[in-house]
């Protein structure tokens, strides 16, 4: 138990490991160091009970020194809780107005983004027209799922539109 004491004593002093100001570092020290103190109250007692032999006055001390020694353990975790509250607040209110912020800049990249790919999706609906209009003129010379129609440079479609009715001519016959 001595050894616990020793290792949250150099712990919270070790200010560079948590990246945490040297002020606020021995504020956190000085909060905990009374859970310490009642640790170190407990050593004599605690070693000593490790030592007897069992019995009903032995199993009676260790149930009492355990009990104890639990209340340090609560308080320790009350006060953990209540340094943290402080620091989840102001986590939570840093993540709000981040959030408000982020809503205000993604309307205004979605509205950007509308202007910038204007022409973009202007030609994809040409292209989908063509397709579609391209697509109905081969239906009539039974010709279905071609991809690309409305990619196709209009040479090309004119050779395969040429070549789609002379297909269909030569089933017919």
């Amino acid at each position: 138990m001595k050894r616990d004491i020793e290792k949250m004593n150099e712990l919270v002093l070790k200010v560079e490991e948590y990246n945490i100001e040297p002020s606020r570092a021995e504020q956190i020290r000085a909060i905990f160091i009374p859970m310490a103190n009642m640790l170190e109250e407990f050593e004599t007692q605690y070693n000593e009970v490790t030592q007897l032999e069992p019995s009903k006055e032995t199993s009676a001390r260790a149930k009492r020194l355990r009990l104890d020694i639990a209340k340090v353990r609560f308080a320790t975790e009350k006060l953990r809780i209540a340094q943290k509250e402080e620091y989840l607040r102001a986590g939570k209110a840093i993540d709000g107005v981040a959030n408000i912020l982020k809503f205000a800049v993604v309307e205004k990249e979605t509205k950007l983004q509308e202007i910038e790919t204007h022409f973009e999706r202007l030609e994809a609906a040409r292209i989908e027209s063509l397709g579609q209009e391209r697509a109905s003129e081969l239906e009539k010379y039974e010709c279905y799922n071609v991809q690309h129609l409305g990619e196709m440079a209009d040479d090309v479609y004119a050779n395969f539109l040429i070549g789609a009715i002379d297909r269909f001519n030569r089933q017919i016959k």
